[in-house]
């Protein structure tokens, strides 16, 4: 699992790289989209099937404008997270969004989403000063 996340965040720059081999990228892909989830679920103490599918309740609405952010920053298009997750497109957009504009006021949101992004080596939500 771990060489398998390492070797996608080491090609994820050039995806030429994975594209030889596009079942193995398919399987990375599904495989780090679980690991993100997964991971956020448990940092904020949500079960997966409720965060992923759940009410519109703050406490499954944050981790998943945050699994969308990771999402996107390791590099995934916003249509395959959509189709992985069973979400809508537009629905992606509208959570990584939601995730700065929070991020941005909300300092506890920001430390926790920075927090997450940093175990998966993005940037995270940009710090104010």
């Amino acid at each position: 699992m771990e060489e398998c996340f390492k070797a996608y965040l080491k090609n994820r720059r050039n995806p030429r790289q994975l594209k030889t081999l596009p079942e193995i990228k398919e399987d990375m892909d599904i495989t780090i989209l679980n690991r993100v989830a997964v991971e956020v679920c448990e940092e904020y103490a949500q079960p997966l099937d409720m965060v992923l599918c759940g009410p519109r309740d703050a406490v499954y609405i944050r981790p998943r404008q945050v699994i969308a952010m990771i999402a996107v920053q390791l590099g995934f298009k916003p249509v395959d997270i959509a189709k992985h997750y069973q979400w809508d497109r537009s629905s992606v957009y509208h959570r990584v969004s939601a995730c700065y504009n929070t991020g941005y006021a909300d300092r506890t949101y920001r430390q926790h989403a920075n927090k997450m992004a940093e175990r998966f080596g993005v940037e995270g939500i940009t710090k104010y000063i």
